[in-house]
C-alpha cells in the first residue's frame, strides 16, 4: 500500500467482500494525510448494519449517508466470479470508475473450472488504474485460481515450506501472467508466514510479526487465512 500512496493525495480504494469494512479504518490508519476514497461491496446483507465513518475516509455518493453520518455497504445478491456475464452485471454498479487498488478475502470459496479463472482477474483488472494492485488474503483456495494452492502440514521443517512456496508461487506467477498482470507478492502460512525462498531466519520473525498484525486488521477472519498475493496491473511507472 505504501507504494500505492507514493505522491497521490488521493486513493481509489475497491474492497469486495469487505464485510465489516475493516480495509477502511486500515487505510485511515495507515495513510492519515492522505484522502481514501472507498468503496465497498458485499454480497452477504447484514440488515440493520451501520458503520460509522472513520477519520480520513470519504465514501462514495452511493455508500455514505451524510444525513445520518453512516456509511452502508453495497449489497449484491451474488457476487459471481466463476461466471464472466454475471460478474461483469454486478461489477457495473461500479460504473466507469478505476482504482488504485482493489482488496478482497472471500472465505471458503471454491477454485474456478479448469481455465475457467482468467475472466475474474481480468475483470479486476479492468477496473484498476496503470500500475493498480490486487491484494487478496486467501483460505485454501480461490475462485481467482483453477489449481489447488499447496498446504502445509502439522510442524513443518522451513525447507517443506519453502519447497511448497516456490511451488505455489511458480503456479500463482504463471496464472498471473497469462491473465495480464505481475505477481509482486505471495504468502504461505506454515509455523510463521514463508514470503521468501532465502530469507533468514530473523527477517522471516520480524516478517511473520507485520503480516499477522496487518492481517488481523484487514479482515474480520484472520485464524482463517493461509495465503496471501499481491498482483499488479501494467504500465503508469512504479
Amino acid at each position: 500500500m505504501q507504494k500505492t500512496a507514493g505522491g497521490k493525495k488521493t486513493i481509489h480504494v475497491l474492497d469486495l467482500m469487505c464485510g465489516s469494512q475493516r480495509v477502511a479504518g486500515l487505510l485511515a490508519h495507515r495513510f492519515p494525510n492522505h484522502e481514501i476514497e472507498y468503496v465497498g461491496i458485499d454480497n452477504f446483507k447484514r440488515p440493520g448494519y451501520r458503520y460509522r465513518k472513520p477519520a480520513g475516509i470519504n465514501f462514495g455518493a452511493r455508500e455514505f449517508d451524510p444525513q445520518e453520518g453512516v456509511f452502508k455497504t453495497t449489497h449484491l445478491k451474488t457476487l459471481d466470479f466463476y461466471n464472466k456475464r454475471k460478474l461483469a452485471a454486478a461489477l457495473r454498479i461500479l460504473g466507469r470508475q478505476k482504482f488504485d487498488e482493489i482488496h478482497l478475502h472471500m472465505p471458503a470459496m471454491p477454485i474456478a473450472r479448469p481455465n475457467k479463472s482468467l475472466h475474474a482477474i481480468k475483470a479486476l483488472s479492468n477496473l484498476l488504474k496503470p500500475s493498480g494492485r490486487i491484494y487478496a488474503l486467501i483460505e485454501a483456495q480461490s475462485p481467482l485460481l483453477d489449481f489447488h494452492l499447496e498446504q502445509c502440514g502439522p510442524e513443518p521443517s522451513r525447507d517443506q515450506s519453502r519447497e511448497l512456496f516456490s511451488k505455489n508461487r511458480q503456479n500463482i506467477a504463471k496464472a498471473a501472467q497469462s491473465a495480464g498482470m505481475k505477481l509482486e507478492k505471495y504468502g504461505l502460512k506454515a509455523e510463521e508466514w514463508v514470503t521468501s525462498g532465502t530469507a533468514s531466519e530473523n527477517r522471516e520473525k520480524r516478517v511473520n510479526e507485520t503480516l499477522e498484525n496487518i492481517i488481523g486488521v484487514h479482515t474480520d477472519w484472520p485464524v482463517f487465512v493461509r495465503h496471501f498475493m499481491i498482483l499488479k496491473k501494467g504500465g503508469g511507472g512504479k
